[in-house]
């Protein structure tokens, strides 16, 4: 696919959220040298996987976001901080896919980026029709996939509205560059969300088309070597419907970890729900500060909080949201 086609995006940019950062594609390197390794890769270890950071990313993310903060509610921190007595690490929940709060999660808003898909490869019926199985609602719910959602902005109106009990709540912040790390040992993916159809679109066709080739190109050993080569499509395009999120969220900013195939499955009741979740394990040193609600007492839940956080062995900064609402 010709880099071209991707710089006459409207106004020269991917609108890819990479923590915060608009990657352009006029002269930016970083998309480029991905979109150079996907057109010569030789092999399908070689392929790239746009939908979390890659290693050439990560200067520019440190850089231009060192953190990620996560907006909760008061019970939720509490829950966090009491689970953590004891131990040097604590536990984020993970909601599976499809009790998230946009309905269209997954294969249902991914609808959007194949029609624009078919468009751009055309009459090739073959590369459609051996693409599309792998696009669908329970290829995300087979392989039990939960997320926990981030975003890059600290102080957020509509994000303290939505996660955080109407602004009575929290957002915890991590370091980006030290989760993604994290990720690597643990078996978790760090995902930047993209709003943009259009570019989505074009990310995964790339990616693809390559796959496409080798599996045309290339003679399968054994089962083994043809079942790791389906299992690596079915895990990009996993990634990809949970990469990409109806443009009406875009305000979120939102990067969020993802994890596969679960194998302990937790409930809880959210609202009268019974809701599926999995538990992740982090590093109390990823923890590294914590902001208070616009809507909360801030002099004394500054002094609690402090004081809670640092007997259960959190080492973290304490702000105050400057959000200046009555409210929300």
């Amino acid at each position: 696919m010709d880099l071209k086609e991707f710089d006459n995006h409207p106004d020269g940019c991917s609108g890819v959220t990479m923590f915060g950062n608009q990657y352009c594609l006029n002269g930016d390197e970083g998309i480029r040298k991905f979109f150079d390794q996907v057109n010569n890769a030789k092999s399908l270890h070689e392929l790239p996987n746009p939908l979390f950071p890659l290693p050439q990313f990560d200067d520019k993310i440190a850089a231009v976001s060192g953190k990620l903060y996560h907006y909760t509610t008061a019970d939720a921190l509490l829950n966090i901080i009491k689970e953590s007595k004891e131990k040097d690490s604590f536990d984020l929940h993970l909601s599976r896919i499809d009790y998230t709060n946009d309905t269209s999660e997954g294969g249902k808003i991914f609808s959007m980026v194949l029609k624009e898909f078919k468009d751009i490869i055309g009459d090739n019926e073959l590369i459609y029709n051996f693409i599309l199985p792998y696009f669908t609602d329970t290829q995300v719910t087979n392989r039990e996939a939960f997320v926990c959602s981030f975003s890059t902005d600290k102080d957020s109106l509509p994000l303290w509205q939505g996660y955080a009990n109407k602004g009575v709540g929290y957002n915890l912040a991590f370091d980006s560059k030290l989760l993604h790390t994290n990720g690597e040992v643990n078996n978790f993916f760090l995902v930047p969300v993209i709003y943009d159809c259009k570019l989505m679109c074009e990310i995964t066709s790339c990616v693809l088309h390559k796959i496409y080739e080798f599996e045309f190109a290339k003679s399968f050993k054994n089962d083994s070597e043809e079942k790791e080569f389906e299992e690596m499509i079915l895990e990009f395009c996993c990634l990809a419907q949970l990469a990409f999120k109806h443009p009406s969220f875009s305000y979120e900013h939102e990067g969020r970890i993802v994890i596969l195939n679960s194998k302990s499955v937790e409930y809880k009741q959210q609202n009268g729900v019974i809701k599926p979740y999995t538990k992740l394990s982090l590093p109390k040193k990823l923890f590294t500060e914590i902001t208070i609600g616009p809507l909360i007492e801030a002099e004394i839940a500054q002094l609690t909080i402090k004081n809670a956080l640092a007997s259960h062995g959190f080492e973290c900064k304490v702000d105050i949201s400057q959000a200046p609402v009555r409210f929300l």
